[in-house]
């Protein structure tokens, strides 16, 4: 089992995104759901937090994750923070260096992250999207 916790509060590139104050909480208390006894039933080891990552590192951990993970291996994907349209419609995920003038270079699409999904091994995932806009996937 693997799971990717994101939380995306600030952004200090973009003054029109404003800081969040609950991401951090959301990802604490749910890798503590994932990992402590009684309930915890994930390996400490296979839980990537992710807070206020730049759109790359969050891209590398869910691509690294759902790459380790085997057929039968359940991998939880979790998100909390902004979601943005672009001018089609389509979901991207903010992280610590989104510039909206910028937005697919700098943030995390949602199509990207599709993409990874369409090729892991595994067929146990679960996004969690926490965000604005999340009913557009």
């Amino acid at each position: 089992m693997y799971a990717v916790l994101i939380a995306s509060s600030q952004f200090p590139k973009e003054p029109k995104l404003q800081p969040l104050r609950c991401p951090e909480n959301d990802v604490d208390g749910l890798r503590d759901r994932l990992v402590l006894p009684p309930s915890g039933l994930f390996d400490p080891s296979s839980v990537t937090v992710l807070k206020n990552a730049p759109h790359y590192d969050v891209q590398l951990a869910i691509d690294q994750s759902l790459q380790k993970a085997g057929k039968s291996d359940l991998v939880l994907i979790y998100y909390s923070g902004h979601g943005h349209l672009d001018e089609f419609c389509r979901l991207h995920l903010t992280t610590v260096n989104t510039v909206l003038g910028t937005l697919a270079s700098t943030s995390v699409p949602i199509h990207v992250i599709k993409s990874y999904l369409e090729v892991a091994r595994s067929n146990r995932i679960v996004l969690i999207l926490d965000c604005c806009f999340s009913g557009a996937v």
